[in-house]
């Protein structure tokens, strides 16, 4: 609940949070998902959390440009992170067939899947606090 609390008030165009999470628990229905995307892991986990944007609420620009991708982004990102605090580890899944996704979960028109990261409810192994600063590190002095 903390997890998706965080990810629900993430900040967005507008403040507008033109998002839904559908968290797939049941395992007759993440087996069913292997329509959408068959890698084992993605189906087997003990949950997966699906990102879906609301078209009818994202805020557009002048020019008509829809931020909901933006959007959404922002909160999975928040959801991965709040997910990592807790020393849990997330995949965020792109590469899925967004059709199946929403026939499967029986999503309603205005409802279109954005992303399917997958929550992985084990604890993360090698990940220290020091290791975690010093590849920060790294990474701010890489070119």
């Amino acid at each position: 609940k903390r997890i998706l609390e965080v990810a629900r008030i993430a900040p967005s165009a507008t403040n507008a949070q033109p998002w839904r999470f559908i968290v797939v628990r049941k395992k007759q229905v993440r087996e069913k998902l292997k329509a959408a995307y068959s890698r084992p892991w993605f189906w087997t986990a003990p949950v997966v959390i699906c990102a879906c944007g609301i078209t009818s609420e994202a805020w557009r620009r002048s020019d008509g440009k829809s931020y909901l991708d933006v959007d959404v982004a922002i909160a999975m990102d928040h959801l991965i992170l709040a997910a990592t605090a807790e020393g849990l580890g997330t995949c965020w899944i792109g590469a899925f067939e967004p059709f199946e996704i929403k026939r499967i979960l029986n999503l309603p028109l205005d409802l279109s899947s954005i992303n399917a990261p997958t929550l992985v409810l084990t604890r993360l192994e090698n990940s220290s606090a020091v290791e975690a600063a010093a590849f920060l590190v790294s990474c701010d002095i890489s070119i």
